[in-house]
């Protein structure tokens, strides 16, 4: 189950749907405030080799979002049990297919000690899996803020 970030600190949930048969991905992002409202949500396409590559990709392109919106205290949860613990502990040895995303994604979080990040179980990222799937699908904006889009 989702939970709401402590006061001051946006909760950016990330996920990523793969189509093996394309090579593509759409990668996503979702962020909530302290109140648990969507503060905006933003997608990708993105061309990738494998699921782990692509929800390593989407981390890293909510962490440089999340960075040019210049936010600082900031938690990001995924589902994806590798890339969160590949990025929590730094002398882990890193998976190959996604090593080059995972250290530029240390590298930027390196200066911002804001920046936190957190595996959530599947059921606590249902919102960033349906924008994943939903825009993969072409029924989801890839940019999206103050309104979110229907779920119909």
């Amino acid at each position: 189950m989702w939970t709401k970030p402590p006061f001051g600190t946006y909760k950016v949930n990330t996920n990523a749907s793969f189509s093996p048969s394309l090579g593509t991905a759409t990668l996503a992002m979702v962020a909530r405030d302290s109140n648990g409202y969507i503060c905006f949500g933003k997608t990708w396409s993105y061309t990738v080799l494998s699921a782990l590559m692509a929800e390593a990709a989407a981390l890293l392109k909510a962490v440089r979002f999340v960075k040019e919106l210049g936010l600082q205290e900031v938690i990001s949860e995924s589902d994806s049990q590798i890339v969160i613990s590949s990025i929590q502990q730094p002398t882990k040895p890193l998976p190959w297919e996604v090593k080059s995303l995972l250290m530029n994604i240390r590298k930027l979080c390196d200066s911002h000690l804001g920046f936190k990040f957190s595996f959530v179980p599947r059921d606590g990222n249902k919102v960033a899996d349906w924008v994943a799937r939903s825009s993969l699908q072409g029924k989801c904006p890839f940019y999206w803020a103050h309104r979110p889009p229907n779920s119909t």
